[in-house]
């Protein structure tokens, strides 16, 4: 979760490849909330590995959705007030939607789906935006802008993380309680997935320009950045 910030603010500037971006909308984006890994997918039967995806429909969406596809599941869209609703009809067999304290909060719990699996591959990390009409930014003064860019920060990415984050341990706890059966993938399955990853993005890519930088950034710095944790926090919690 922490490299989203540090790939944003740090060397890399990726708050100017976001902002190139929404740029053709007239808009300029600032940091809205940012949260960690969600809690993977509720389904009706287990998900031990990548084999048991298939024929199951399960609502997610953007490119999560394309690597279902290539593990021969469905993805099936939906917001979030119809998943209960689909899932008593039997429309879809499973969902993801967001973290422990979010989805507990929502009512997702192990009388509707009684398996989760995880790591939330689909969703490690999610940054929230606040968005900023461009002309009426370009009439603040430069104070007015370092405040709201201040308070942007302050709010997303240390208020946020705080309460979100904080809270996840606790609602963890009232998911085994509540009867909730909780899988991990397998590594080979982890590896299938990030193969079918890398190559929708690299699709993605060779007919994205834009995509093509914001993709090479990313992945530079996360090549740099992973050097670092290797001597850092990995030797602190080998364990993590």
């Amino acid at each position: 979760m922490q490299e989203w910030a540090v790939w944003l603010y740090g060397p890399s500037q990726g708050i100017e490849l976001w902002r190139e971006l929404y740029g053709k909308y007239n808009v300029v984006p600032f940091p809205g909330a940012l949260d960690g890994q969600e809690f993977g997918f509720f389904t009706n039967r287990p998900l031990r590995s990548v084999d048991d995806f298939k024929g199951m429909r399960l609502r997610t969406p953007g490119i999560g959705a394309d690597v279902l596809r290539e593990l021969g599941a469905t993805p099936v869209i939906l917001p979030q007030e119809e998943i209960k609703e689909a899932l008593k009809k039997g429309e879809i067999d499973g969902f993801e939607f967001g973290t422990p304290a979010v989805n507990w909060n929502l009512g997702f719990d192990s009388s509707i789906a009684p398996y989760v699996t995880l790591p939330a591959w689909h969703q490690p990390s999610c940054m929230y935006d606040t968005l900023v009409n461009q002309d009426a930014w370009n009439k603040l003064p430069d104070d007015l802008k370092a405040i709201f860019e201040s308070a942007c920060k302050e709010v997303g990415m240390v208020d946020f993380v705080a309460r979100i984050e904080g809270a996840n341990p606790a609602y963890l706890t009232k998911y085994e309680k509540g009867g909730i059966q909780i899988f991990i993938l397998d590594e080979q399955s982890m590896k299938r997935i990030t193969e079918i990853t890398d190559r929708l993005c690299g699709n993605l890519a060779a007919n994205d320009a834009l995509f093509a930088r914001v993709l090479k950034s990313q992945r530079d710095f996360r090549a740099s950045y992973r050097t670092w944790e290797k001597w850092g926090d990995y030797q602190i919690y080998p364990s993590k």
